[in-house]
């Protein structure tokens, strides 16, 4: 407490050291888990257009997940990607989510199905896939799908094995018995 007290005394009495001083108390924040307060300082931060905006979008988006905001995250890391497309923790991040939520969707049985036809039609043609699912799929897919991922962290290369696996199951029709 002493440590952000003294920090905003000297934000207050010394205004040129604002940005300095955000940032410290950005930190503070964040390793402290005080979520709310550490999404303020990042607003204030990001308002004043810094050169390392991406990274402080991470952790405004991190204090967002960790709150349970997981949309704004969402949002907030698209955002970052839109900036910078190489930037790996906003890629594993929207991968590992889209991952994820498909996995609790077919766990929780949040899908339908549809039934092959009837025989004498060609059900053959018929493609039978969870919209939703899916969709989360293949975008999990396409973040984590990069070269530099997939080098550096050889268990990206499993879990799109693993989703690979779940696509083409969503993609192949049910055969009928």
């Amino acid at each position: 407490e002493i440590y952000e007290n003294t920090l905003l005394l000297i934000k207050e009495k010394q205004p040129w050291l604002k940005n300095f001083i955000n940032n410290r108390l950005l930190d503070f924040y964040f390793n402290r888990k005080n979520n709310i307060k550490c999404i303020e300082i990042a607003d204030a931060i990001i308002e004043s257009k810094p050169k390392n905006v991406c990274n402080i979008m991470i952790v405004k988006a991190k204090a967002m997940n960790d709150i349970g905001d997981i949309n704004s995250a969402v949002s907030v890391m698209e955002e970052v990607l839109n900036l910078n497309p190489e930037i790996a923790e906003a890629r594993l991040f929207l991968g590992y989510y889209y991952f994820l939520s498909a996995k609790q969707s077919i766990k929780d049985g949040n899908f339908t199905i549809k039934l092959p036809q009837k025989r004498g039609k060609k059900s053959e043609e018929i493609t039978y896939e969870n919209t939703d699912i899916y969709s989360a799929l293949k975008r999990a897919k396409s973040y984590l799908d990069i070269h530099s991922l997939t080098n550096k962290r050889p268990y990206v290369k499993n879990i799109i094995k693993e989703i690979d696996a779940m696509i083409s199951a969503f993609e192949s029709p049910i055969s009928s018995n």
